[in-house]
């Protein structure tokens, strides 16, 4: 089977780049497989963290995108286009996540529908912190999908409700990890770690609506017999880090809250996943 695959991969960080190198490894494995990612993702504005791109390795069961895409730059896409029909596929997979894609994947979408099937893979059919405006961009963007992917029931629910004749599909979220990656036993990475008692672990980009700030609020809550219970934060701030260095003070939690401020390579998650 042929296919058109257009994500963010390796280089570029965060889970649904990572996400998107580990699945066009395997379609490649199984499938003739084009691959078309970006060169750049997000103006800095939108983009406050340290940078963009990975500084580690591919990883050995991920793949890499050709780096054609640009936000600012329609002749990218123009050329993403050309060289899908060229490649004439028998479907094509485009990655949506967020309605800033809203102009290029609905613009993409509109002109592949006519020739191949489209379907889009969602990661999320809203964005987390959506606007008034991001329902009617969204719906306007997917209208040409042939069918879609979602990973949560009310990600279906959504898609149902606006396109009720389109198949909407339900996977459960990969797991990217492989037991070679957890080879560390629970204590020899808690000893690598200096980790006693129980230990909680947020990771990955730290923005507001994933709630750092109640977690560490709900840690004053907690019983007598949880007094032993560390969070561990593990990430890249999006936002001002040191609000929440103030609220640990603020509450006297400093011996019961790390904060390691940096995006984590794989080894160094997989590391505290053990400790956990």
């Amino acid at each position: 089977m042929k296919l058109a695959f257009l994500s963010p991969t390796y280089p570029h960080r965060g889970g649904i780049a990572r996400y998107g190198s580990y699945l066009l490894g395997r379609l490649q494995q199984r499938h003739e497989c084009l691959g078309i990612g970006f060169q750049k993702l997000y103006p800095p504005l939108l983009f406050p963290g340290k940078g963009e791109l990975e500084l580690g390795q591919l990883p050995a069961a991920g793949s890499e995108a050709q780096p054609m895409l640009h936000y600012a730059r329609p002749s990218t896409w123009r050329r993403a286009f050309h060289e899908i029909k060229e490649f004439s596929p028998d479907c094509v997979l485009l990655t949506w996540w967020v309605s800033f894609w809203a102009p290029h994947m609905g613009w993409m979408a509109s002109r592949l529908a006519p020739s191949f099937p489209v379907f889009f893979l969602c990661h999320n059919v809203l964005p987390h912190e959506a606007r008034f405006f991001d329902p009617a961009l969204t719906r306007w963007a997917l209208k040409h999908g042939r069918g879609f992917i979602v990973h949560s029931d009310e990600n279906r629910r959504q898609l149902s409700a606006w396109f009720p004749h389109v198949r909407v599909i339900r996977a459960e979220h990969p797991v990217y990890f492989s037991d070679a990656d957890f080879a560390l036993s629970r204590e020899k990475a808690r000893e690598r770690l200096g980790v006693s008692g129980r230990m909680l672990l947020f990771f990955g980009f730290v923005r507001p609506y994933k709630g750092l700030d109640v977690a560490i609020e709900a840690l004053t809550r907690l019983g007598p017999d949880l007094k032993d219970v560390m969070l561990w934060v593990s990430g890249e701030f999006w936002e001002g880090e040191e609000r929440y260095r103030n609220l640990v003070e603020k509450h006297k939690l400093q011996n019961r809250v790390r904060i390691e401020s940096g995006y984590l390579s794989d080894a160094d998650l997989a590391l505290r996943i053990c400790a956990c």
